[in-house]
């Protein structure tokens, strides 16, 4: 990253970081947002969010699984990416973003019945996400230290 950083400049870089998180929007939709919130507990514990998170994805898929609940999200797009906020304190970077996209979504049981959400409409999603960086440290990672979310059904 660094030396991608050096050819097409930092900026470019941190969108292009940015953009590659938006891809993330779609998996963090598909499973719930409580895993994200229980991984960035554990990153900010400074603990290895992995294991955490894929026991918390695990124990809602099996859970699901066990009521017969299936969920069903339809990712239409992307609608707006943008950088709010880009504060710095020396090599210390916290960049914050906006992520609006829109998606259908709705849980269901094994009858196909909604149980939750309507699959005929689309909600407008405004994610906005700060990401980390100390500059002088080697790792290229950019990490998400907050997250909040609001839904709206499109009109």
């Amino acid at each position: 990253m660094i030396k991608i950083g050096a050819v097409i400049g930092a900026f470019n870089t941190i969108l292009a970081t940015l953009l590659t998180a938006a891809a993330g929007i779609y998996f963090v939709r598909l499973q719930g947002i409580s895993t994200l919130y229980s991984a960035l507990n554990t990153i900010k514990n400074e603990q290895p969010p992995l294991k955490e998170l894929f026991k918390n994805f695990e124990g809602v898929i099996k859970d699901r699984n066990s009521k017969k609940i299936s969920s069903e999200m339809t990712f239409i797009g992307i609608k707006e990416t943008k950088i709010l906020d880009i504060d710095n304190k020396d090599t210390f970077y916290k960049v914050k973003t906006k992520f609006v996209s829109e998606i259908v979504n709705c849980l269901k049981d094994d009858k196909g019945e909604v149980l939750e959400g309507n699959p005929e409409e689309i909600k407008l999603v405004t994610d906005v996400w700060v990401f980390e960086k100390d500059l002088k440290n080697s790792d290229p990672t950019w990490y998400l230290t907050e997250l909040s979310s609001e839904e709206e059904t499109k009109h």
